[in-house]
């Protein structure tokens, strides 16, 4: 029996499948709309969504809408080709940077900007925070975005979580190595295809199968409970968390090579210094790793990472004795059911990148 197929009905066939596949669309377009703020990203984890505006806030956090830049951070929009006379003072950092808990203008960078513009208006301040990121994620950022705009001056807010971020991403990648990792993969190569909603159902869960699987190795016995297990024993951060020192010396190089300057305000834990908010903290945890906290290693591991700073040379200013002073005179610097800033923290911080951007300006000066 043989199957005869006209040209009419090919082009049939074509039209059928063709409308099959945008009804398809349609249909997961409206049951599964794509995820506000974040999207999954090969080598970054997560990057935010450009243009992306949405309603944001959670107990202690009034709710506000936020609005992302083209970009997906949450700033002003920066052309990528600066004037001749602009000097650009890049900020990375992690959810602390990225503000969105308190209004536009009270965050870090915009303070920053303020501060300084009486002194320079040629000087731009630029937030490239994004919540939950580390150093492994900061270097890979650096690469991926925050170069494309030719910053004069790079600052990096570290937070007293971002060897544990290291520790989470690195078990990331070793799930996106897997099979179900390579479908991810693939998929990110072809960026049109991010914009089917069916691609993007697909990428969305196979991301979240990894970050599920990669969690739970993460808070098992080859996971935190190792490191901290391992800095409670004397070891190096080095040693610990190997992710964290290579990160910062891939950053340092990156920078270096191209005659940048740089430098690191570093926040610590908030329970570290809060003790409303360790209580709170302690709590959350698994039992199994509430031990490390009483035994005080947080604050071991606080002061390993700023040693591997200044063994590198690199500028550093830690705020946890100017937060601890004023939580003493009573200043509303943490909200009371969340570890992040107020815009009395966000000062705080701006304070701090204003005294080392002036040190790094003057160093390079010389």
């Amino acid at each position: 029996m043989k199957l005869h197929f006209s040209r009419s009905n090919i082009v049939l066939l074509c039209v059928s499948v063709l409308c099959a596949v945008i009804c398809l669309n349609l249909v997961v377009a409206v049951l599964y709309p794509p995820n506000q703020m974040r999207r999954p990203h090969p080598r970054l984890l997560s990057e935010g969504v450009g243009n992306d505006r949405f309603s944001f806030g959670r107990k202690s956090v009034p709710r506000r809408t936020v609005q992302f830049n083209e970009y997906g951070f949450n700033d002003l929009a920066h052309p990528l080709i600066k004037s001749a006379s602009a000097v650009r003072v890049a900020v990375i950092g992690d959810s602390f940077v990225e503000a969105k808990e308190v209004a536009f203008s009270e965050r870090a960078t915009a303070v920053l900007a303020a501060k300084t513009a009486f002194a320079d208006s040629n000087l731009q301040v630029m937030n490239f925070g994004v919540a939950g990121y580390g150093w492994s994620q900061y270097l890979q950022l650096l690469i991926l975005k925050v170069l494309q705009f030719d910053p004069d001056v790079v600052l990096i807010v570290s937070y007293g979580n971002d060897i544990a971020e290291d520790l989470y991403y690195a078990f990331f990648r070793k799930k996106l190595a897997d099979k179900a990792g390579k479908i991810a993969r693939v998929l990110s190569r072809f960026p049109f295809l991010q914009q089917l909603p069916v691609a993007r159902l697909i990428n969305d869960r196979i991301y979240r199968y990894l970050l599920e699987q990669a969690a739970q190795e993460y808070v098992g016995a080859s996971g935190l409970r190792a490191m901290m297990s391992c800095f409670e024993k004397g070891g190096s951060a080095r040693e610990c968390c190997p992710e964290s020192p290579a990160a910062i010396y891939g950053i340092k190089r990156e920078l270096t090579n191209r005659g940048i300057p740089w430098g690191v305000v570093y926040l610590p834990l908030t329970a570290e210094v809060s003790p409303r908010h360790r209580g709170k903290m302690i709590k959350m945890l698994p039992e199994e790793l509430r031990g490390f906290f009483y035994r005080g290693v947080p604050e071991v591991i606080h002061e390993s990472m700023i040693k591997v700073l200044r063994q590198e040379n690199i500028r550093t200013l830690d705020l946890s004795s100017r937060i601890r002073a004023a939580l003493r005179d009573g200043q509303n610097v943490y909200f009371s059911d969340d570890e992040h800033l107020t815009n009395e923290g966000q000062m705080l911080l701006a304070d701090g990148l204003a005294v080392i951007l002036a040190e790094v300006m003057e160093s390079a000066a010389k």
